[in-house]
């Protein structure tokens, strides 16, 4: 799945969806009068005005996540096409997204609710066409108490870990086994103070790449 970039939502319209013409995806005419492969500009009718954050592609659709809420956007159902004509914004979850990109994780979606320490994920029901939004933090709450979670990323080989920076340079990794229904969660420190991380696959494993004050290399 594919992750888009943070604060889509422009400053004038921030729940705003703008989408180009099919297949010409700098074209964003429309006609009249319009047809099913013209461009789409469709405003999200909420409660409160949150700037849209994030963009997932999943099965069901495109999941919208906001600083204040989460939507499922298709064209009225999961097999349906979205057009001009058709489309449907469905709420899934009222907890805002903070700052760092969500992980795609099979048929999950994992994010930090806002303000920032609050690890949840949002899981996909097939047979629903809907998500069901989980805590996967509550456990370990004492390790991200009065910190924020500054950027993460997802080592799937061989131990599938979310590796997380805090605020202070530390870091957070989490065991996340959705299908088993294990989340653990351990404290790890080096000998700077970590800013960044990433994963890169080497092999069998994803090597995981931290930056700071000061660099090193671990395998997970």
């Amino acid at each position: 799945s594919d992750v888009c970039s943070s604060d889509l939502g422009s400053n004038a319209n921030p729940e705003t969806l703008y989408f180009s013409q099919t297949a010409q995806f700098k074209n964003f005419d429309e006609s009249i009068p319009v047809k099913d492969d013209d461009a789409i500009e469709a405003t999200v009718a909420s409660l409160e005005i949150n700037r849209i954050k994030y963009m997932v592609s999943m099965p069901g659709g495109l999941l919208v996540l906001t600083s204040g809420s989460t939507f499922q956007i298709n064209g009225g159902g999961p097999d349906a096409p979205l057009t001009p004509g058709s489309i449907s914004a469905v709420p899934q979850t009222y907890g805002g997204c903070g700052n760092v990109s969500p992980l795609a994780i099979d048929f999950n979606v994992v994010y930090i609710e806002s303000p920032g320490s609050l690890m949840r994920s949002l899981t996909y029901n097939f047979y629903t066409s809907s998500y069901t939004p989980q805590d996967i933090s509550i456990f370990s709450e004492h390790l991200l108490k009065d910190r924020t979670i500054s950027d993460w990323a997802w080592a799937h080989e061989p131990h599938k870990s979310i590796w997380a920076v805090r605020d202070d340079g530390r870091m957070v990794a989490l065991t996340y086994l959705p299908e088993q229904k294990i989340n653990g969660m351990s404290l790890h420190s080096t000998e700077g103070l970590v800013e960044s991380v990433c994963t890169v696959q080497e092999g069998l494993q994803n090597v995981l790449y931290k930056i700071g004050r000061a660099s090193c290399r671990e395998r997970v």
